[in-house]
């Protein structure tokens, strides 16, 4: 693996816990998501 391409998944990564982090602050915590089909498919994918 490249470093380039190192960086690109790590800003991938960060991308997608920033993602989970706001769909879990609109249901109030993670239970709440995961109770939520949309919660669901946003963190589980």
């Amino acid at each position: 693996m490249s470093r380039k391409s190192d960086m690109a998944r790590l800003r991938f990564t960060l991308k997608m816990i920033e993602v989970i982090e706001v769909i879990c602050k609109r249901h109030n915590g993670i239970k709440s998501a995961l109770n939520d089909i949309e919660g669901q498919n946003a963190i589980f994918i």
